[in-house]
């Protein structure tokens, strides 16, 4: 959900590396040709060189240091990008007049530095983000408390800092990850994977998820939740879909009325993956099971998104393609369910809101289609968003559409205090669905505030109470 884009699964590391030292050698190469003494190409290769990797370091080591104290400001960011530049144009103008002299040659240096600049330096930039935090590098995981009850909190007060529900205790069927006495994970999930069995075993684990959903009540409108957490390199996506599961549960009556589709080492051997083959399968189940003109599906998919409007589905080592709003589109079509509240918090997700509106569906995006969107990376147990309409808002309020307006405000006002661009978030209320969402059973919200400490996960290490995170 967003300075990190999603990862392009096309580009790899080490053809990043090599465009910016190509790009390095050529403009070496063209300086040596057109300026006398071609002798001192090799002398301006090596100084060149030397100057980027001195930089790189610098970069990778001052930005550990510096976003280990510090809360990370797009501002302050370009400042030091600035700074880097500049001190790289001088250097490289300097050696160039010293080895060749005369104004023609810095002239020269200057233009072949500014394009050097241009690919080398973001290159050299730990995972090319300004929103980097430490825990990218050096990934933390926090013992968090039981939450065996599955018991929904209240929603602190507007001037308290908000109430973050739990993450599984190791060893919850819906996940969590197993630490050691100094927080460090002790396990590698993907190298134990077993790949034909994973996929062999899908089928059974969508049957036994719909086994247990509840038919549809003569004169009820009911409402049904799917949850689609994408992206398994990262706990924050499955933390969201939990909790949105739990707080429907308790609050709109979807118990037994829930199945949750989860990329993640925890629960591979206990829920279906997150993919489109079992998204296809669960919303054919659910079409057989609820009444597919009165009844209402609750969809809400989290994970990492792209500027051509894809949402990422990954679990390495496992093979399985991103979901396409296009996609995702023919599914709900094909499947008949015709009352539909759909919630995507990812980057770009606007794009989603374009291709799926319609008078019977109520659409709600973390961004708009062209921004991103914030609370990726492993120092934070909730998207921006996620927190914002589920935790802060929806946690006590009744209507999804009021609770989407006090959650943009929300995000808003963390996004200018932290100095972000704004992600935007989009709302589509489609002409039919506002009364058909008045029929549902609402059930009283929690006292706010109550339990509320108790419900509070620890915080990674070296991150502030309101921890920022990358985009997704």
């Amino acid at each position: 959900v967003s300075s990190r884009p999603p990862p392009p699964r096309q580009r790899s590391a080490a053809g990043a590396r090599r465009k910016p030292l190509l790009l390095i050698f050529v403009w070496a190469a063209a300086v040596g040709w057109i300026l006398p003494r071609r002798g001192n190409v090799l002398r301006l290769l090596v100084i060149t060189v030397a100057v980027l990797l001195f930089i790189s370091m610098g970069i990778f080591l001052s930005y550990q240091v510096w976003l280990r104290q510090l809360t990370a400001s797009s501002r302050l960011m370009d400042v030091w990008h600035a700074a880097i530049a500049l001190w790289i144009l001088v250097a490289l103008s300097r050696a160039v007049r010293a080895l060749y002299g005369g104004s023609r040659a810095v002239a020269l240096a200057l233009a072949g530095a500014y394009v050097v600049l241009a690919v080398a330096l973001p290159a050299a930039a730990p995972q090319g983000s300004l929103y980097l935090d430490a825990a990218s590098i050096r990934p933390v995981y926090v013992s968090p408390p039981n939450e065996a009850d599955g018991a929904v909190p209240g929603a602190a007060p507007p001037a308290a800092p908000p109430a973050a529900p739990p993450a599984a205790a190791p060893g919850d069927k819906d996940g969590g990850y197993l630490d050691d006495d100094e927080g460090e994970t002790v396990r590698s999930p993907g190298d134990a994977l077993d790949v034909e069995n994973t996929y062999y075993q899908q089928p059974e684990l969508v049957r036994k998820s719909l086994a247990g959903i509840r038919p549809h009540r003569p004169g009820e409108t009911g409402l049904y939740f799917v949850g689609f957490a994408g992206d398994g390199s990262e706990h924050e996506f499955f933390n969201e879909v939990r909790y949105a599961r739990k707080l429907l549960e308790r609050r709109f009556n979807t118990a037994g009325r829930s199945v949750m589709l989860v990329n993640s080492y925890d629960t591979v051997d206990s829920l279906p993956l997150a993919n489109t083959h079992n998204m296809e399968a669960v919303l054919k189940g659910l079409a057989q099971r609820m009444d597919k003109q009165h009844d209402v599906l609750f969809l809400f998919l989290s994970s990492h998104g792209a500027q051509d409007h894809w949402l990422e589905v990954n679990l390495e080592p496992l093979d399985m393609d991103d979901l396409k709003a296009e996609t995702l589109k023919a599914l709900l079509d094909k499947s008949g369910i015709r009352n539909r509240v759909i919630v995507v918090s990812a980057c770009y997700s606007g794009g989603f809101l374009d291709v799926l509106k319609d008078d019977n569906t109520l659409i709600l995006t973390a961004s708009s289609r062209d921004r991103v969107a914030y609370g990726c990376g492993d120092a934070t147990e909730y998207t921006y968003f996620g927190q914002a309409y589920f935790i802060n808002a929806l946690t006590r309020g009744n209507s999804f559409i009021d609770a989407f307006d006090e959650a943009r405000a929300r995000i808003a006002a963390r996004e200018k205090s932290e100095d972000m661009d704004p992600s935007d978030p989009q709302i589509s209320v489609g002409h039919n669905i506002g009364a058909v969402l008045r029929e549902l059973k609402v059930l009283p919200a929690a006292s706010p505030g109550a339990k509320a400490d108790a419900h509070r996960p620890a915080q990674p290490a070296g991150c502030a109470a309101n921890c920022s995170g990358q985009g997704g």
